[in-house]
């Protein structure tokens, strides 16, 4: 739900697995390595609808202040620790 200020809040989850052409995804597992990599201070993982796919897994991230990063970095990250 959005606050008077425009602020953003996400209580709870609607799905507990993301299925990615048959893969089971767990959200939670996603969350816990991106929190490993160095510029994410906060995130969440959902299932994004995909029209080939099914779902795919989408991510909202918090970032450290004064660090960026990129949506290929993130990537890169994931597949490393895999």
């Amino acid at each position: 739900s959005l606050d008077e200020r425009g602020y953003l809040t996400l209580a709870g989850r609607f799905k507990e697995i993301i299925n990615r052409a048959g893969e089971k995804i767990s959200p939670f597992a996603v969350e816990e390595e991106l929190r490993q990599f160095g510029p994410v201070l906060d995130c969440i993982a959902f299932a994004a609808p995909h029209l080939q796919l099914g779902e795919v897994v989408g991510v909202a991230v918090v970032t450290r202040q004064g660090q960026l990063t990129t949506l290929a970095a993130i990537r890169d990250f994931l597949r490393s620790t895999q």
